[in-house]
């Protein structure tokens, strides 16, 4: 029985993290019935509800630095047989995480997009202890699909830990620039594509009745998709010194033009829940909704990852802040623009070839959305059979993360 320990992701809250977790879980065992996988979350409690029975999850102390710092410690001396310091602070902080990880043959990290210095050094530090951690204790470590860099602050630290992993995949050529800069090998480097490309989506039927239940009749008029995200409302009041309140006025007048020029139904959509109130983005979609003149819709439920794919497919458009939304639009043909906190973004739909369909959130402009959002609504069409020949190379890009996972637990690999 080989074992896999899944780290890096925050919590099943943020259904992106859930959609990477999941991916990968699912075409792992596909591929490996003979695999045992754990899940490392820093939410157990929250996320034990989510992933449900059939998924084993263990606490990870990444978040609370002193005492990943001790755990670090217990790891590197209890190895090395520092029998009378390292037995003592093994009896304070060798816990279930230590253990998960000690019996791993293979760690995969998902911190999407937290190895870079962007989101502040503590944050990076936080998601950098998991592989510390694998690395103390000798394991084969797989910093799996992710956007990384840049660096400044802990340039050094990164630089040590990637050019000590087995292997790293990115999901954008960016990525991988940043990481040549960083002195990285670049033949240890591949590009792949992110793992939420091979995530499934639920049934059209299920997608309908989900809407129904919303209040929302998918056979009238054709639906324009949202997702916002508070972090580019940051961005776009930190570049104009505006207020928050002109983020949500831009929008909503935005957002009114389209739904008279377009004729289309707006529905909001929240790929971020949680786990606090001030990360769910139901708020700031109700706010921008609340503005607005025309009607529209913020969808409240929970749904699942799989679940919002499949709502999200029955767009004919889609504004996007957050990439896993814009990710389940693109992969199901859907055109997307783009609204972008993180070079992630521009890296996915420069691999989809809608490199031109991006807005910064430092940007923005009332202006230059609406000609955004109307050459896409003229070019749906056209975009869309552009995607969907696209997408069968991104499906096998994502795969190739699952085609190195098993080489690296394969018993012929060095």
């Amino acid at each position: 029985m080989k074992r896999i320990l899944q780290t890096g992701t925050y919590n099943s809250a943020n259904r992106g993290d859930a959609a990477m977790q999941l991916s990968f879980y699912h075409a792992m065992k596909a591929r490996r019935d003979d695999c045992d996988i754990l899940i490392s979350t820093p939410f157990p409690n929250i996320d034990k509800n989510f992933y449900g029975k059939g998924i084993r999850l263990i606490r990870s102390r990444r978040r609370n630095l002193p005492y990943a710092f001790f755990q670090l410690l217990a790891a590197y001396l209890a190895l090395r047989s520092f029998e009378m310091i390292g037995n003592g602070i093994r009896k304070l902080f060798w816990d279930e995480e230590i253990e998960a990880t000690e019996r791993s043959d293979l760690i995969v990290d998902l911190s999407g997009d937290m190895l870079t210095d962007d989101y502040g050094p503590h944050v990076a530090i936080s998601h950098y202890f998991p592989i510390f951690l694998g690395l103390a204790l000798r394991k084969r470590i797989f910093v799996c699909a992710q956007s990384i860099g840049p660096f400044s602050k802990t340039r050094w630290i990164a630089r040590f830990l990637l050019a000590s992993v087995e292997k790293v995949t990115v999901r954008d050529e960016i990525s991988r620039e940043h990481l040549r800069q960083l002195g990285i090998d670049i033949e240890k480097v591949s590009v792949t594509a992110d793992l939420a490309f091979l995530l499934k989506p639920g049934s059209p039927q299920r997608a309908r009745a989900l809407l129904d239940e919303e209040g929302l009749r998918t056979n009238s008029k054709k639906i324009l998709g949202v997702s916002l995200s508070t972090l580019v409302e940051r961005m776009y009041i930190k570049q104009s010194g505006a207020a928050s309140r002109d983020f949500i006025s831009l929008m909503a007048g935005v957002l009114d033009h389209c739904a008279e020029a377009f004729n289309v139904q707006i529905m909001f959509v929240s790929h971020v829940l949680g786990p606090a109130s001030g990360k769910d983005d139901r708020n700031i979609c109700r706010r921008v909704a609340q503005r607005m003149k025309k009607p529209s819709i913020v969808l409240n439920g929970e749904h699942r990852p799989d679940d919002i794919k499949g709502i999200i497919a029955c767009c004919s458009m889609f504004l996007g802040a957050r990439m896993h939304a814009n990710i389940a639009a693109l992969s199901s043909g859907v055109p997307v623009l783009a609204l972008s906190y993180s070079h992630k973004t521009q890296g996915i739909m420069d691999m989809l070839g809608q490199s031109d369909m991006v807005l910064r959130g430092a940007d923005l402009e009332k202006s230059k959305l609406i000609e955004s959002l109307a050459t896409l609504w003229a070019q749906r069409d056209k975009r869309c059979d552009d995607l969907r020949t696209r997408l069968p190379e991104l499906h096998r890009l994502a795969n190739d993360n699952i085609e190195i996972a098993c080489a690296l637990i394969s018993r012929d690999c060095p």
